[in-house]
């Protein structure tokens, strides 16, 4: 395969990978999924693959993405859903507010490229559950308040 071939399919690769995690969390948080539904979350999630790639592009490419962190899916699938009873539990229950906590979730120190990409992963995954808040992502960290005083299995899977 030609250098130029070998390129359009890493593009295309990455694109795909980019339009198939938002994807299936936008899937995984329907209440009905209906043929509907599934159009508007492909066609939804496809210009944002689009434009994350591009700003990957635009960071000079600084971020390598592993294919071990696709491990973190399932991972993410059941914090929304245990997250989702935290968060209301911490509305309907005043003396749980002081349940919360601003921690940093420390992250493995990877080399440039592997450690810039694991921190946008990590702040993609953990600011899709509906109990952690993102508030800055600093070298080999992402800083978060989070529903719960301890840290839950995402933000132990991604600091791995």
């Amino acid at each position: 395969m030609s250098a130029g071939g070998s390129r359009l399919v890493r593009a295309v690769g990455e694109t795909l990978l980019w339009w198939l995690i938002p994807t299936a969390l936008w899937v995984v948080t329907l209440t009905e999924r209906t043929a509907q539904e599934l159009v508007a979350a492909a066609l939804c999630t496809l210009p944002c693959a689009v434009a994350a790639r591009a700003a990957r592009h635009a960071n000079s490419g600084s971020w390598r993405f592993q294919p071990g962190w696709l491990r973190w899916i399932p991972t993410v699938a059941g914090e929304v859903l245990k997250q989702t009873a935290q968060v209301w539990a911490y509305i309907l229950v005043p003396s749980r507010r002081s349940q919360s906590a601003i921690a940093p979730v420390a992250l493995p120190d990877e080399a440039g490229p592997v450690a810039a990409g694991r921190r946008a992963v990590a702040t993609l995954a953990l600011a899709t559950t509906p109990g952690t808040v993102v508030l800055d992502n600093p070298a080999r960290s992402v800083l978060v308040h989070r529903v719960g005083q301890r840290p839950g299995a995402l933000e132990t899977a991604v600091g791995r």
